[in-house]
């Protein structure tokens, strides 16, 4: 049995998804659905757009999904400003969105939850991190398809700082065997494990059915 607000939370992810959203907050294609309940603010960051890259579809929005798989594609150590080494892409765009909207957070005063889903679930970490590092008050993270974007031990200190993180794997999703082979935030959760490699397994819809 899976926590009923995770489900809830993977729903969000799913939601993340959807681009006509009016409380999605943006920033260089850093996309976070922020949503608002009783007192607390949940912020679901959205995961890569590959359906129309623009070698698909040249047009506006298969720039910002090109944008979103070189975002993965700059996978070289990063060093993030609490001295960790992380997946570059998941790094600065985590520090991008951060730098854009902290004091709107502040502002909101409310504690906050982190989610996301594939590339958005390595931002959502690296977010909870910058952001409690900055005095916000991280209540928990979930995440769902998460790449391994810690390297050389780093995620070690990412644990250090006690956020209650959940990190999902769902059947045989793929991601597990993803290059470059870092670590994830913490030891995966597994969702009806099974053996072999699936990318169908990775959608987000399917986390949403195996946790409902």
């Amino acid at each position: 049995m899976f926590p009923a607000h995770h489900l809830d939370l993977a729903v969000l992810c799913d939601a993340a998804y959807d681009t006509s959203r009016s409380d999605i907050w943006s920033v260089a294609e850093n996309d976070v659905l922020a949503w608002e309940r009783d007192n607390v603010v949940v912020l679901s960051c959205r995961g890569t757009e590959a359906s129309k890259a623009i070698h698909k579809d040249f047009s506006l929005d298969g720039l910002r999904n090109t944008r979103d798989i070189l975002k993965d594609l700059r996978f070289w150590p990063y060093k993030m400003p609490n001295d960790t080494w992380v997946h570059k892409g998941f790094g600065r765009a985590a520090e991008v969105w951060c730098e854009a909207y902290a004091l709107k957070l502040v502002e909101v005063g409310k504690p906050i939850v982190l989610t996301g889903h594939s590339l958005g679930a390595a931002m959502a970490v690296q977010m909870a991190a910058i952001l409690k590092n900055m005095g916000l008050a991280i209540l928990e993270v979930v995440v769902f398809g998460e790449p391994a974007g810690f390297y050389f031990g780093s995620e070690k200190q990412y644990r250090f700082l006690n956020i209650p993180t959940t990190s999902y794997l769902h059947a045989n999703d793929w991601i597990r065997f993803a290059p470059p082979f870092g670590s994830t935030s913490v030891e995966r959760t597994p969702i009806n494990p099974k053996k072999g490699i699936s990318r169908k397994a990775h959608d987000i819809n399917e986390y949403v059915g195996a946790m409902g």
